[in-house]
């Protein structure tokens, strides 16, 4: 969580109580929980860790479009889809070399 805390809090919106997601993260939905690992562990110094995170990915990914699919769009589903989009446009700006 101190990744996220310290790279991806309030980048560009303040999405998540920071208090709350270090002291009780497994309060979160699971696709919020994916994808705040995702992102945080783009951010990681150990290359082994990187490797977990297009799991984590896919695993938020597809939770956030079955919920969408299926009409059961929650606060933690917006939370997840714009974690989704934050990580999906940081990679492609990566992948760009800026």
């Amino acid at each position: 969580m101190q990744l996220y805390i310290e790279h991806c809090d309030c980048q560009p919106l303040p999405l998540l109580d920071t208090d709350r997601l270090a002291k009780r993260f497994e309060t979160y939905s699971k696709a919020v929980q994916y994808l705040v690992l995702a992102t945080a562990l783009q951010f990681s110094r150990e290359h082994p860790l990187k490797s977990f995170a297009s799991e984590f990915l896919s695993g938020g990914r597809r939770i956030v479009f079955d919920e969408i699919a299926n009409g059961n769009v929650q606060i933690s589903t917006l939370q997840a889809l714009f974690l989704h989009v934050f990580l999906d446009l940081s990679c492609k700006l990566d992948d760009a070399g800026i």
